[in-house]
């Protein structure tokens, strides 16, 4: 059998803000926190991280994370009509939809599409939920790239760990 390889040391990572964070393997040091809007004026808090940020957007080859989280749901839509607008993305393209399944951590609930087989290389999910409790004005999306046994545990440690911390924009 093969050896598993894991990632050892996590650390937290957050927005620019101050306003979500998420804990990702140390090796995901190349971070950017910086908000985005919408072209319809959804203003998100966002981050993401990988080993190398270019190469994760841009490839299959490179594990990392999207973080994105808005207080402007009304101009978006319901979760599960996001998660089914993401599926026009078009990278998509060069994956097989495994299947939606149902997420609920407790505080969070809503589902994700899980994605293999990209490119021969890589897995993708992309989770949308909103918060149990408060806010009905909050979306979060959040998406992980997986290349190797390691990054299915950090696409665990991820869930376990994103929240919402501060004021979003």
């Amino acid at each position: 059998h093969r050896l598993r390889r894991y990632y050892g040391e996590y650390v937290a990572v957050t927005d620019d803000l101050g306003a979500i964070q998420v804990e990702v393997p140390a090796s995901w040091s190349d971070v950017n926190g910086e908000p985005w809007t919408t072209d319809n004026g959804a203003e998100f808090a966002s981050v993401y991280a990988a080993p190398n940020l270019d190469e994760f957007v841009n490839s299959w080859g490179t594990p990392g994370l999207q973080f994105n989280v808005t207080e402007d749901k009304e101009k978006l839509g319901g979760h599960i009509q996001v998660l089914d607008w993401t599926r026009s993305y078009d990278f998509l393209a060069e994956c097989e939809l495994d299947s939606r399944y149902d997420y609920d951590d407790g505080y969070y609930r809503g589902a994700y599409d899980y994605y293999e087989d990209c490119d021969g290389t890589a897995d993708y999910m992309i989770l949308a939920a909103v918060p149990k409790q408060g806010s009905d004005d909050i979306l979060i999306l959040l998406e992980v790239q997986i290349v190797s046994d390691a990054d299915f545990d950090a696409a665990e440690r991820i869930l376990q760990t994103f929240d919402i911390v501060g004021s979003l924009p």
